[in-house]
């Protein structure tokens, strides 16, 4: 009978481990603490750009799919006081995450809901939400058309589909550095390797193909800062560097790089951070479809 159980618990244990690094493999910045508190650092850089052309104001009801630890939901929360936000995410640990900083922000739990899902199938009926949302998940999924046709399934006639991506090969620096451009391009490769897709933003009409939607635009989002600029781009080169260092664990990690490559890399970005005549150029992709 003990034998019996040591083996029912082993089995178990092996599962865990099993799910933890599928898990791990198929995100691109990792599940640490670290990388949690810095999804909210991003989001206060990047919110004021990726909501200059998204209006909420008559919105009652939002999705959010995958929430992560919640910084679109904080944001949101707190611009617009009258709107419910549903969350949902693949990962519990990211949930719980969010749950505790809206806690520590006194957001009434009356004004969300988190729940966790399989990223399949939404747990909801047809026509259930005014806007679906999504920010920074089409590039961490294999195949996003799922995801886009079950948002658009829960999306109430007359609703909006917000979408917000990446479009890596868009980044350019100046002066030239030759280690942050191949770390750039290591990274893009390590996360297709994974299921990633770092140029989705530049599919998103595309993606949208296979969907009777009423209406569809999409427009870049430039990011650009010269000397003209010095605190914006201080501040951005700052985010840059977290953002890059956040991958780079994973790919020490899976033995893409080295951590001596990841150093230079490193200081490579510091010199762009202090040299005042240095230039960051990025183009993100928003979509905004009516059902």
């Amino acid at each position: 009978m003990d034998l019996q159980r040591t083996k029912v618990l082993l089995i178990a244990i092996l599962y865990c481990i099993l799910h933890w690094k599928q898990k791990m493999e198929h995100y691109l910045h990792g599940y640490e603490h670290d990388e949690q508190i810095r999804l909210h650092r991003q989001n206060a850089v990047l919110a004021p750009l990726i909501y200059r052309g998204i209006n909420l104001l008559s919105t009652s009801n939002l999705l959010e799919v995958g929430c992560g630890t919640g910084a679109q939901i904080l944001h949101l929360l707190n611009e617009y006081p009258n709107i419910h936000i549903t969350g949902i995410d693949t990962s519990k640990e990211q949930l719980e995450t969010c749950q505790e900083i809206l806690c520590k922000n006194h957001i009434s739990p009356k004004r969300y809901y988190l729940q966790w899902v399989n990223g399949k199938h939404f747990p909801y009926p047809d026509q259930s939400f005014d806007v679906v949302l999504f920010v920074w998940v089409l590039e961490h999924v294999k195949d996003p058309t799922i995801l886009l046709q079950e948002a658009f399934r829960v999306l109430k006639p007359g609703g909006s589909l917000y979408i917000t991506e990446v479009y890596n090969d868009s980044f350019r620096c100046h002066p030239p550095e030759p280690d942050i451009m191949w770390f750039w391009t290591e990274m893009e490769r390590f996360q297709s390797s994974i299921g990633g897709q770092g140029n989705v933003g530049i599919q998103l009409a595309n993606l949208v193909e296979q969907i009777p939607y009423k209406s569809l635009s999409t427009w870049a989002v430039p990011v650009f800062y010269d000397r003209s600029q010095p605190e914006a781009k201080c501040t951005m080169w700052q985010y840059w560097m977290e953002l890059m260092e956040s991958a780079s664990s994973q790919m020490i990690k899976h033995q893409v790089i080295t951590k001596q490559q990841w150093e230079k890399v490193e200081s490579a970005l510091k010199r762009q951070k202090e040299c005042k005549t240095s230039v960051f150029f990025y183009n993100w992709i928003q979509a905004h479809i009516t059902r």
